[in-house]
């Protein structure tokens, strides 16, 4: 009987590293050869850790973005608009509280938030961005100018808690 063939083995394969953040927390050997150099063990981790802090502090400054939409019937109806929506939100606190918000920017540049919550017309949902809008003052009219379509006009209802 002969002998069978036996598969050669290999030598084991080099470990991956990254270059720069290989040993950044410390968790690997540095048998590797090369030298640590002061630019990845001290400033890369800074780096990482400022990266983080930034991030974080965008995230919370951010987070209560809305505060400044202006909202409810009375309001609502006392506003003037002329412009093009430039972003519409939805806020969920609750599945009973949505707030839906439109970002409408006039002729001169500035930017106002309203917040429509308790309106009960599809208002929301038949708006997108870049729609031309305008209402009168002490009016609930609002004329839509879709950028295809025909000019709708639509009555904001709000629902009597």
């Amino acid at each position: 009987m002969e002998n069978p063939q036996v598969p050669r083995s290999r030598p084991p394969r080099k470990k991956l590293n990254m270059p720069y953040i290989g040993d950044m927390f410390g968790g690997g050997s540095t048998s590797s050869g090369r030298p640590e150099s002061t630019l990845t063990s001290k400033f890369t981790p800074l780096i990482v850790l400022v990266a983080l802090i930034s991030f974080g502090w965008n995230y919370y400054r951010n987070r209560n973005k809305f505060d400044g939409a202006v909202g409810g019937e009375s309001t609502i109806k006392e506003a003037v608009w002329e412009g093009k929506v430039s972003k519409k939100y939805t806020k969920v606190y609750s599945p009973e509280n949505i707030h839906y918000i439109i970002e409408v920017k006039n002729a001169a540049g500035e930017r106002r938030l309203y917040d429509l919550v308790g309106e009960s017309t599809n208002f929301w949902d038949w708006v997108l961005p870049n729609y031309k809008i305008s209402k009168k003052e002490n009016s609930m009219e609002v004329t839509v100018k879709p950028i295809a379509k025909k000019d709708t006009t639509m009555v904001l209802q709000y629902s009597k808690k």
